[in-house]
C-alpha cells in the first residue's frame, strides 16, 4: 500500500525483521501525508507480537530506580523503574528537549509510550516523520 492510499488511522501495524508490530494511538491519527511512505515497505496484517500503546500529551515524571545506559550522542536513556525498563528519548534537534517516555515489561511484548504533544499548526520541519495528531492526553501510569 502505497501512502497516497493512506486513510486517517489510529492503529499502525508493521512487519519488521519477521516481528509483528502493532501500534495504535489513543485520542490522536496519523494523517494522510507524503513523510507516511517512510512506514509503506513495513505495512503488514496478521499477528503482533509487539503491542505498543501511544499516548499524547504531557510527559509525566517517573522516579526511576537506576540508569542502565545512557547514550547521549543518540540522545536516548534506559532505566529501571519497579521492575520494567524505561526509555527517554530526546528530540534529534537542538536543543535536545525530552520528546518521549516508554515503558515496557523486561519480556518487551507490550508497552506504553508517551508522546509530547506538539504544536501541530507549523508544518514539520523537513526530514521529520510527523507524529499523529494529539487530540486528547491520557496519563503514561507505573503500577
Amino acid at each position: 500500500m502505497t501512502s497516497a492510499a493512506w486513510p486517517a488511522l489510529d492503529v499502525l501495524q508493521l512487519r519488521i525483521a519477521g516481528l509483528g508490530i502493532r501500534i495504535a494511538w489513543d485520542g490522536a491519527t496519523i494523517q494522510e501525508d507524503s513523510a507516511n511512505v517512510f512506514y509503506d515497505k513495513f505495512r503488514a496484517t496478521g499477528p503482533a507480537e509487539v503491542r505498543l500503546q501511544v499516548h499524547c500529551g504531557k510527559l509525566p515524571h517517573l522516579h526511576k530506580d537506576r540508569l542502565i545506559f545512557d547514550a547521549l550522542p543518540n540522545h536516548w536513556r534506559l532505566f529501571r523503574v519497579d521492575g520494567r525498563y524505561l526509555f527517554e528519548i530526546f528530540d534529534s534537534h537542538p536543543p535536545h528537549p525530552l520528546a518521549q517516555l516508554a515503558l515496557v515489561p523486561p519480556d518487551f511484548h507490550t508497552g506504553a509510550i508517551r508522546e509530547k504533544a506538539y504544536c501541530l499548526s507549523a508544518a514539520p520541519e523537513p526530514g521529520r516523520v510527523p507524529w499523529p495528531t494529539c487530540t486528547s492526553p491520557i496519563n503514561l501510569t507505573v503500577g
